[in-house]
């Protein structure tokens, strides 16, 4: 397997891996407060980290897009800028 393929792969499984615990972490910190709070839903924290995990999902799911291809590409002609200098 060519290493472009091999680095893609591995990128997206450390991106897949990141969603995951960035979903066990809502799911227990919501639990946790959930409990505290005598069981009575509080929609301020649910909703603003809900709101961060599902642009995160929507981060890992867009993965290979062209969204993504251009902002690789612009992040390795920033590391190629940067080594030059």
């Amino acid at each position: 397997m060519p290493d472009e393929q091999y680095e893609a792969a591995e990128r997206r499984v450390r991106q897949k891996a990141g969603l995951a615990v960035h979903t066990l972490a809502f799911l227990t910190v919501n639990a946790i407060l959930f409990s505290q709070s005598g069981f009575e839903p509080a929609a301020g924290h649910f909703w603003g980290w809900g709101i961060g995990l599902l642009a995160h999902t929507g981060f890992v799911s867009a993965s290979g897009t062209r969204l993504q291809q251009h902002m690789i590409e612009r992040e390795l002609q920033r590391v190629q800028r940067s080594k030059s200098v």
